[in-house]
């Protein structure tokens, strides 16, 4: 009998392997991109400092004290008074040296509003797509435009990586206004409370529009 149970449990492991290899083989631009991107976002994530350790550090300036209290206060307004998601977003610094952290890339038709979209496993279809390095996103930018497609490729000032990580205050964000700044963690932490895949119009609207009401109330 367990003799039996061991070959079951072995063929059913082979199976699995052998459906993962064909997976790989066949989506081998996805995964690649899939694990490019899970190296960016670790990177980050791993080197990003507690915020509570920089609000202690005596050569840290006052001035970038102030903003990260300031961060902390709107991740409480948005936990407390708009009942959004309580999570570690945004309880850490990740230094960009004034670098952009993250490249996004966007197409569509010539003289149409009609964007381009990248499907993704969870996240569905996807009207746009991030890269950490420049360099990595230029092939298919260049391709895009092959194609006749207009396109935009520029660095953004935040994403949200839906609580599959924790999202880190990036350094530039302490650059913006006290309006700014509330305005984009709350965006940032509406993505992370709620994201319907396949639905980018919805997800954006709702979080700019969370975003947008509850920073003036703030």
């Amino acid at each position: 009998m367990k003799h039996k149970i061991f070959r079951a449990l072995r063929y059913f492991f082979l199976v699995l392997l052998a459906g993962i290899v064909f997976y790989v083989l066949f989506n081998f631009q996805l995964v690649n991109y899939g694990l490019s991107q899970l190296r960016g976002q670790l990177h980050i994530v791993l080197n990003a400092r507690p915020a509570e350790e920089l609000l202690n550090d005596r050569n840290f300036p006052d001035s970038l004290k102030k903003k990260l209290q300031l961060v902390d206060d709107i991740r409480r307004f948005a936990i407390d008074s708009l009942g959004l998601k309580n999570s570690k977003n945004y309880t850490a610094v990740y230094d960009q040296k004034g670098k952009p952290a993250l490249w996004v890339l966007t197409a569509c038709e010539p003289f149409a509003m009609t964007a381009y979209e990248w499907k993704f496993p969870l996240l569905g279809a996807v009207s746009y797509k991030g890269f950490f390095e420049k360099e990595n996103g230029l092939p298919e930018l260049e391709a895009l435009k092959q194609g006749g497609y207009d396109t935009d490729y520029s660095p953004t000032g935040g994403w949200s990586t839906l609580g599959w990580f924790k999202d880190p205050i990036l350094s530039n964000m302490l650059r913006r206004s006290e309006g700014q700044l509330a305005e984009l963690i709350i965006h940032e932490l509406t993505h992370a409370t709620l994201y319907l895949p396949g639905s980018v119009d919805y997800n954006e609207n709702f979080a700019t529009f969370t975003g947008n009401r509850a920073h003036c109330n703030f």
